[in-house]
């Protein structure tokens, strides 16, 4: 995988602690939580991890599994993409709509993010199906623009404007 798939928005370090009911300085430590760090972002969670009872447990068993084999990006990513072992659903959207909780577990103990690349290039060339095989809108963008390719391997002069 070159290109990482960003899903949704991201909540501050605060904001998630407060959805999550837990003080800040523990979110770090929750192997059931996906996070972003950076050097202008700072720490931010995905948002798709919280509802409105707090942390998502059919989410967070599936990121704990896979937490100590891969890191955050690479398990949000496999979150995201469709998945043949998911009848060609993303994880995320076979949650949202009521898919079995086992063969979730199931295919990220025997596919997780490593084994699912080559089954999510062939994916992605059809359109994304919902658990009943009808046809939905993807959930996700490409975090890769075409000005982000041009920049690549320049180095910044300084500041500059958003267009």
């Amino acid at each position: 995988m070159t290109e990482y798939i960003h899903l949704g928005h991201c909540l501050t370090k605060h904001d998630a602690a407060r959805r999550a009911g837990i003080p800040a300085a523990e979110l770090a430590l929750r192997p059931d939580l996906l996070r972003i760090r950076g050097r202008w972002l700072g720490e931010v969670y995905y948002a798709f991890q919280f509802n409105h009872r707090g942390i998502r447990p059919d989410l967070a068993d599936v990121v704990r599994s896979l937490h100590d084999r891969f890191d955050d990006l690479v398990i949000a990513d496999w979150l995201a993409r469709p998945s043949d072992r998911l009848d060609g659903v993303s994880p995320i959207r076979w949650v949202e709509t009521g898919g079995d909780l086992r063969r979730l577990n199931a295919a990220a103990a025997l596919a997780g993010p490593v084994a699912d690349t080559g089954e999510q290039r062939a994916a992605e060339a059809r359109p994304a199906a919902g658990v009943s095989g009808q046809t939905t809108k993807p959930l996700h963008k490409q975090t890769t623009s075409p000005r982000s390719k041009l920049r690549a391997g320049r180095p910044r002069a300084g500041p500059t404007r958003a267009a």
